[in-house]
């Protein structure tokens, strides 16, 4: 639970970092601060899907470092834990003698601290699919894996047409995305809008993201605003998390509140539990392929 917790308070402080950064750096794109020359041997991830990245382009055994949440893949959970992006431990980051920083987003501290010490720190905006692929991309030029990085980007394309093609002769579906609900309230839900790629991905499984017009990436909402936009599906996110059948029943419970809308009415609550769920790196695919089974069952035979 507490792990849960913190990831995705990672994730809403990281969007909104993302959205800081955007308005610091007018050209919207990754970058690499700091001078430093040759292929880095001694990476340091500080983010989920950063060492997502960086492990699935075979680069596993320059990364002397990840962030406390890092739980994937499992060699990750054996490398030195370094903190996040918003408490760094600094001891450890120049104990390390890294030749390379990647975070996700705009890390105002890691940044301060790589001018001082000197060291190479690339940036990473991934919260977009497009992004995402980009990031890949220049991450594998960087490390020398361009090879790697394009293999890994042509596989996740391939997979993502695949689930659009396999519903795409549905009709769409009203979703609403609840991201870390607490059990026993309705009040303070958080979302996501159309600038995120899980709003994306909804869209490529077949659905419909409802709140997709707002601006902010991970915005909290009403109740009331949810009982006007009506979804025919509601998502509950609860990645990492153990949900046996009695806590998905009160969960459920709390959703009578609100008989009147249609997913409430027709028993289409689905709560996914998937690690992975929330990170924007190689498993987006997975993401998708899972957003499809709940939003369009019948074409998967479920």
């Amino acid at each position: 639970m507490n792990n849960c917790k913190t990831l995705i308070t990672f994730l809403l402080l990281t969007g909104l970092g993302i959205i800081i950064s955007l308005l610091i750096d007018k050209s919207g794109g990754s970058k690499t601060v700091c001078r430093g020359g040759g292929v880095p041997g001694r990476i340091i991830c500080m983010s989920p899907a950063v060492t997502e990245l960086v492990f699935a382009l075979g680069c596993d055994e320059r990364v002397v470092g990840v962030s406390d949440f890092c739980v994937y893949p499992a060699a990750a959970e054996k490398k030195l834990k370094v903190g996040g992006e918003f408490n760094p431990n600094f001891e450890r980051l120049t104990a390390l003698r890294p030749d390379l920083i990647i975070t996700q987003g705009r890390s105002v501290k890691i940044a301060d601290f790589c001018q001082r010490k000197q060291i190479p720190i690339l940036q990473l905006k991934v919260n977009t699919v497009e992004q995402i692929l980009a990031d890949a991309r220049l991450l594998g030029q960087r490390l020398e894996q361009a090879e790697q990085a394009e293999n890994l980007c042509r596989r996740i394309q391939d997979n993502l047409r695949a689930i659009e093609q396999k519903v795409g002769g549905c009709k769409k579906r009203r979703v609403f995305f609840s991201l870390g609900r607490v059990m026993g309230s309705l009040s303070g839900l958080t979302t996501v809008s159309g600038n995120t790629f899980i709003s994306e991905l909804i869209d490529k499984a077949g659905g419909v993201n409802i709140f997709a017009d707002l601006e902010q990436n991970y915005p909290r909402i009403s109740k009331e605003s949810l009982l006007k936009r009506e979804p025919e599906i509601i998502i509950e996110a609860h990645p990492g998390q153990e949900l046996g059948a009695p806590q998905k029943e009160k969960f459920l419970q709390d959703w009578q509140q609100l008989g009147s809308l249609p997913a409430v009415q027709n028993g289409r609550i689905c709560f996914l539990t998937e690690d992975y769920l929330i990170i924007p790196a190689v498993r987006i695919d997975q993401i998708a392929l899972r957003l499809a089974q709940v939003i369009h069952p019948e074409v998967f035979g479920e």
